[in-house]
């Protein structure tokens, strides 16, 4: 279990529960109730988790039932499969969504599972699979579930191969999950809470409505974040050398308890309007 994980990391790095939570800025309570399993690390506490007992995100999570979903963590599951002809570009629409992840494929294919505990009727959402210029993917619902059910129990698990070109997604989701895709652009565009970004390199760009909390176990080359009258945050890695770059009209960057290198080769870059974004250490 999680909260096992949790005490066990923490007495093995010499920490009290009091120590480890002035370490990562949360309450000795909300330690307390990890490791109790009375309460689960949201996404950017589980990075700076991870960050300061030195392990990643997935290993942080191994053996527990957060790294098991997507395999057999469901009770409704279904799940379309595919052969790529070449390299090429992916476009990823999805209907209402809990969750998006995104991931490598183990063996070349495309892969596309969705997952639920409370939508029973899985077979009323379909995935679409077309390869024409692009190899497009589209997950939709059909009559008999309603974007309210969807948006609280869904989560679409994509596993896509390597590819030399872009992977596009658009979406209303709560929280998207970004992991060790091998390709060189990656974008969102549409409605997002959280956003974690674990293992990518090239350029992730997000265009999102709303406020967004982004997570980064690893900074890509070029992080763009494009919004209009938001209030975001972006957790970087602790020691992560980058620089910024505000675009667009009455934007700015406020830095908490980092610096930014102006020859950093890593690259944060805010753009739209009237948006203000806060970067901020694990």
């Amino acid at each position: 279990m999680l909260s096992d994980r949790i005490r066990e990391l923490r007495k093995r790095a010499g920490l009290s529960q009091d120590a480890l939570a002035e370490r990562i800025g949360v309450s000795r309570q909300a330690v307390t109730k990890w490791e109790t399993n009375a309460g689960l690390p949201d996404i950017s506490n589980l990075t700076a988790l991870a960050h300061l007992f030195e392990v990643s995100v997935d290993e942080l999570l191994e053996n527990t039932p957060l790294a098991r979903a997507g395999e057999k963590g469901y009770l409704f599951t279904s799940l379309t499969q595919c052969d790529v002809k070449d390299a090429r570009s992916f476009d990823i629409n999805v209907c209402g969504s809990r969750r998006i992840v995104a991931e490598p494929s183990p063996d070349g294919r495309v892969c596309v599972l969705l997952g639920s505990d409370t939508i029973g009727l899985i077979d009323k959402l379909r995935v679409y699979l077309d390869q024409g210029r692009n190899f497009d993917v589209d997950v939709t619902r059909l009559e008999g579930v309603t974007d309210a059910e969807c948006r609280e129990g869904l989560d679409v698990i994509v596993r896509l191969p390597q590819t030399d070109r872009g992977v596009e997604f658009t979406g209303n989701t709560t929280e998207l999950v970004l992991r060790g895709l091998d390709c060189p652009h990656v974008e969102f565009g549409g409605r997002v809470s959280t956003v974690v970004i674990d293992g990518l390199v090239g350029h992730v760009e997000l265009d999102a409505n709303g406020d967004v909390d982004v997570s980064c176990a690893s900074l890509p080359d070029k992080l763009d974040l494009n919004q209009h009258g938001a209030a975001s945050r972006i957790v970087v890695p602790r020691g992560a050398e980058f620089s910024t770059r505000t675009r667009g009209i009455r934007n700015r960057i406020v830095l908490e308890g980092v610096e930014e290198d102006e020859d950093a080769c890593h690259v944060i870059e805010l753009n739209g309007f009237a948006s203000e974004l806060t970067i901020v250490g694990a």
